[in-house]
């Protein structure tokens, strides 16, 4: 018989309580949690000393492979439990470490209750759950029996698929009512886009070109003019295009009162 144990008693959750693995994913060692039937029941634990009431309230699920750890704590937890206790009040706990009795009679006859407990398929994690776990700022990609988390990132000519191993604290809760999603904003924080589709629409292919030569029009005159039409990179070197041009094709009459060029 396992009594409820201060050690598994958790205080505020905090961002910095979060521990998260090398990598990132949904595979099928995500944590069960207790059937909906389960809460809301009264039934009967043992914390400090005394045979207590409890029910349990709801059950906060962390799916991907991290987890929380308070400081001071050596555990790593990805189901917080809460429970309301008689004479304790509201407790939330690290996973479900402690024996649960039905009535009195079955405590003293070392009757434990077992919970039971919802689990689901590798394909409805991936496909259905994992899509809301991460309210679609991810995409979900089957990749050897595990779904990744993937983002997309534009290299300047195509898109990137970069599996995604930033901390993500999403989660879902459990209570009578069914499951919710909630708890995290990944587009605050998460680079890339949720897409493939979403990553192109936002950005043009870069091409660098060689720059093409610009057309002048340089009238070259002494006391009669000639018109020349060039394409240079710029004014300047348009003009000594011309110059060149002249000097195999000078003037053939007239008096000179300086070359000069417009």
């Amino acid at each position: 018989m396992e009594e409820l144990n201060s050690k598994h008693v958790l205080g505020t959750i905090t961002g910095s309580d979060f521990k998260v693995g090398n990598e990132l994913f949904v595979s099928r060692d995500i944590p069960s949690h207790p059937d909906r039937s389960e809460y809301d029941v009264t039934r009967y634990l043992v914390y400090k000393g005394s045979l207590r009431q409890f029910r349990m309230k709801k059950c906060t699920v962390y799916p991907m492979n991290y987890g929380i750890r308070e400081e001071g704590k050596m555990y790593i937890y990805r189901q917080i439990v809460e429970l309301e206790i008689a004479g304790v009040g509201t407790l939330t706990v690290g996973g479900l470490y402690f024996s649960i009795y039905e009535s009195v009679e079955d405590y003293k006859n070392g009757k434990e209750y077992k919970l039971h407990f919802k689990h689901y398929s590798l394909e409805t994690l991936g496909n259905v759950l994992g899509v809301k776990f991460i309210q679609n700022s991810c995409s979900i990609c089957y990749n050897n029996g595990r779904y990744d988390p993937k983002r997309f990132f534009w290299n300047g000519t195509s898109v990137d698929c970069r599996t995604v191993t930033d901390l993500m604290p999403f989660s879902y809760e459990v209570t009578k009512n069914g499951i919710s999603f909630h708890g995290f904003e990944p587009e605050n924080y998460l680079d890339g886009y949720p897409t493939k589709e979403a990553c192109e629409s936002a950005n043009t292919i870069k091409v660098c070109c060689f720059d093409e030569p610009k057309k002048f029009s340089i009238r070259a005159y002494e006391t009669f003019s000639r018109t020349f039409e060039v394409e240079a990179a710029n004014h300047e070197a348009a003009v000594e295009k011309v110059r060149k041009e002249l000097e195999s094709f000078p003037f053939e009459e007239g008096d000179s009162d300086g070359l000069c060029f417009d």
